[in-house]
């Protein structure tokens, strides 16, 4: 059982869930639940089948539950999808923009892993979608705007970095299998970027408001173990857990 939750990725997809509930807040306009719930549940589907589409690649870094039990794997993200898809309908009853927003959300997440080859689409998809979900209140509003603009921008910066992190533990076995730009640049190269875009990510913020610094202490050591002990794990840990004391303390302070 253990393995099937952790192909969730729980933690990454309800930030993005509590990240759509910010922008509302932010916005100073009524919370819409079910639109941070249905971007959860969007970003738990387009993981698992990711894991589906590279079951075979992932047995590389020795994950094997989708390439062992491919036909329960793939019922299992169907049926993520067709939850999926029943909240963005009950999304566009909700709001009708709301409903065509999540459902693009749904579209490139089904796309994602046929866009591998093309060079930086894929992670350029991936951060403006994941970004996206901040959007919902200027569909509907205009107070807060600007806020809202800064808070998409963060959100994207921070996770074109932090998908060239994640493809830094791969960029061995991902050569001719995927475009990367750990693959591209080189590992030291990339390193590098991704620490210049968190610290971009960290001034937007700034911007909204000084209190998102929160995790900057999180970040700085973050940097650390990417830099100096080429540690990604720790990396990704405490990265993660700087985004999220940065979202929490924006989230009480409006």
């Amino acid at each position: 059982m253990k393995p099937w939750i952790k192909s969730l990725r729980l933690p990454t997809c309800l930030l993005s869930g509590f990240l759509t509930l910010l922008s509302f807040r932010l916005a100073r306009i009524e919370l819409s639940y079910l639109a941070a719930f249905t971007v959860a549940v969007i970003a738990v589907a387009t993981m698992v089948w990711n894991d589906w589409r590279d079951k075979v690649h992932d047995t590389k870094k020795g994950r094997r539950l989708a390439h062992d039990r491919p036909k329960q794997f793939l019922f299992f993200s169907l049926m993520l999808w067709a939850f999926a898809l029943t909240l963005t309908i009950m999304l566009f009853r909700e709001e009708f923009r709301f409903g065509i927003l999540a459902l693009c959300m749904v579209v490139v997440g089904m796309l994602y892993s046929e866009m591998r080859l093309i060079p930086v689409i894929p992670t350029l998809f991936v951060s403006v979608t994941a970004a996206s979900s901040t959007l919902f209140p200027l569909l509907v509003g205009d107070s807060g705007r600007m806020r809202n603009w800064l808070l998409f921008a963060a959100v994207a910066i921070f996770i074109f970095g932090r998908e060239i992190l994640k493809d830094l533990d791969d960029h061995s076995i991902d050569r001719g299998y995927k475009w990367t730009f750990p693959v591209k640049i080189g590992v030291r190269i990339s390193r590098v970027l991704v620490v210049q875009l968190w610290l971009t990510s960290i001034m937007i913020g700034a911007l909204i408001n000084p209190l998102s610094l929160a995790g900057i202490p999180l970040l700085i050591a973050a940097d650390f173990y990417l830099l100096v002990k080429g540690d990604h794990f720790k990396t990704k840990m405490l990265l993660d857990l700087g985004a999220a004391a940065a979202t929490i303390a924006l989230f009480f302070v409006g």
